[in-house]
């Protein structure tokens, strides 16, 4: 393989960690302040917390791309959504938007780390998934149809992260 191409491809990738940092903080930054509004009403949840450092740490990433390691920040965004997405999943369940935030690490993981974290990253949320589904099963009373329906949102979900690892 050429240098050159091998130079402009992290490069690439650099500046994609670097950009994603960015968009991160603000848009994570924004969320804090509709999460924190709530407080009054549910008070201040231990996931608050995470928040906020995940917020902050998306931020001083950013602040010191120059100087960080790419992998460094790479694993920093992969574990920032594998969290974010695992969190959501554990609170509310596969309808919730922590499905879409797993799928998104899927593809970061195997855009930054390579496909052996991104195969560890589906098989790590098809477990937590196929967890929250069978620990509803047994929650609702007559609840087989709903299962059968997260069953098909879990294949759905393998379906769409294993054609996406195998085309990037």
């Amino acid at each position: 393989m050429n240098i050159k191409r091998l130079q402009n491809l992290s490069f690439v990738r650099n500046s994609l960690v670097n950009k994603f940092l960015f968009i991160s903080f603000f848009v994570s930054l924004f969320a804090i302040f509709g999460s924190l509004i709530r407080v009054s009403e549910v008070g201040f949840l231990p996931i608050m917390y995470f928040h906020i450092f995940i917020c902050l740490g998306f931020g001083a990433f950013y602040c010191l791309r120059a100087r960080l390691p790419f992998y460094l920040k790479a694993y920093f965004v992969v574990f920032g959504l594998a969290t974010t997405g695992l969190g959501g999943v554990l609170t509310f369940g596969l309808t919730g938007a922590g499905v879409p935030v797993l799928l998104g690490t899927v593809i970061f993981a195997q855009l930054f780390l390579g496909v052996r974290a991104a195969l560890a990253f589906i098989a790590l949320s098809v477990a937590v998934m196929g967890w929250q589904t069978w620990d509803h099963y047994w929650a609702i009373e007559g609840g087989k149809a709903e299962v059968l329906s997260w069953f098909n949102n879990i294949t759905a979900f393998l379906y769409i992260s294993g054609v996406a690892v195998y085309c990037i």
